[in-house]
């Protein structure tokens, strides 16, 4: 059973709250309305096996390049990007440890 850590999502919050989750989308709202209630949030996430989270699939769009082609480009849903960010730095951490 793999548990998001709580200096993970600690880090997940100020890492997108300062970058942000995508270049070609704008800021998602639900990510103010999870910040204005982290505590809680952080409880139940952290409680959860995360492969028994529901995340969902990306919001997916073709986006135009100056070649006159495209590409495609995704934006997850904050509770993915918010786990995959926290994930990635618990993995980090325990490779450099």
């Amino acid at each position: 059973m793999t548990i998001l850590s709580d200096a993970g999502l600690e880090f997940a919050r100020e890492h997108l709250t300062k970058f942000a989750d995508s270049d070609f989308f704008p800021p998602l709202f639900e990510y103010e309305a999870i910040w204005s209630n982290w505590a809680e949030f952080k409880t139940a996430v952290t409680q959860s096996n995360v492969a028994k989270l529901w995340l969902p699939s990306p919001l997916t769009l073709p986006a135009p390049k100056l070649t006159d082609t495209f590409r495609i480009v995704h934006q997850l849903d904050p509770l993915s990007a918010i786990a995959y960010t926290t994930l990635a730095h618990d993995v980090a951490r325990l490779r450099t440890h």
